[in-house]
């Protein structure tokens, strides 16, 4: 059985990979191998560079949504609490090499990196919205690369779009998909960006006057409002305040009867089209 997350070094840079299909999951297993590996690619000389991708069809569709709710989704270590901050702090350029889609947890990780290099056609999302909880950093990354307005609609809309199509400044190269890991890694051979928390957040409060107004006329569905006030925690202050008050709305919502059904309503979907599939 693979391991659910390994590393290989060629030539001074670490792929690191995910492999949990057939979605590549963002299970505690796999959250458990993530922070192994950039706490171990911090200590070693050389390294010079990490590739952060996917095996299979995709690069993560995003946290395993039958542990939301569960003892599992709080074990230690946590994706935004510990496995983003390994990879912020593991002192090396994070390229993460897009393919298939990077969805929920899977772009959030995405955006822990400090470059983005999508394969043509890969799709990009934060779905979190049809399964009633908060993408917890991604309400407070998202705004600070494309800006508050193109954050809120990708956010309260939770639609997925093409890399080629994304919004300015969330994906930095598209290549084909052949030339994805060799073009990463150029990428991590280059001088370390700045990170996405160390960028500030807009300070754009007319985009949320308009997003509450188009709540209040039916626009999104009332869970939106959480939604909105999540990525608002980020107004006036730093990258942790931000998250802490957004996880603070994540906690109180996760176990609602409302979040609960949204994903029930979500996997019975899920297994109806699956079973539509196979006859």
């Amino acid at each position: 059985m693979n391991a659910p997350v390994s590393v290989r070094v060629e030539q001074r840079i670490a792929f690191v990979a995910i492999n949990n299909p057939p979605v590549n999951g963002l299970s505690h297993t796999v959250r458990e191998g993530l922070f192994d590996a950039f706490n171990a690619v911090r200590s070693d000389d050389g390294i010079d560079g990490v590739v952060l991708h996917g095996h299979g069809p995709c690069f993560s569709a995003g946290g395993d949504i039958r542990e939301f709710g569960t003892p599992a989704a709080s074990v230690d270590p946590g994706l935004s609490k510990d496995v983003h901050p390994a990879i912020e702090g593991c002192g090396k350029t994070v390229v993460a090499a897009i393919h298939g889609y990077a969805l929920g947890g899977g772009l959030e990780t995405a955006m822990a990196c400090h470059v983005r290099v999508a394969a043509a056609g890969a799709r990009v999302g934060l779905p979190e919205a049809r399964l009633g909880v908060i993408p917890l950093s991604g309400a407070q990354r998202l705004p600070r690369l494309i800006g508050v307005d193109a954050a809120i609609d990708m956010i309260l809309t939770a639609n997925d779009v093409r890399a080629e199509e994304a919004p300015a400044g969330l994906i930095d190269a598209i290549v084909e998909e052949a030339a994805l890991l060799d073009i990463a890694a150029r990428h991590a051979r280059k001088p370390m960006r700045a990170l996405v928390r160390e960028r500030p957040f807009p300070a754009d409060r007319g985009a949320f006057a308009r997003a509450r107004a188009a709540i209040a006329a039916g626009a999104y569905p009332p869970f939106a409002a959480r939604l909105l006030d999540a990525m608002a925690c980020g107004l006036g202050v730093s990258f942790d305040e931000g998250l802490r008050g957004a996880r603070a709305i994540y906690d109180a919502t996760v176990n609602s009867a409302a979040s609960r059904e949204a994903r029930a309503a979500f996997l019975a979907a899920r297994s109806a089209h699956s079973r539509k599939q196979t006859t």
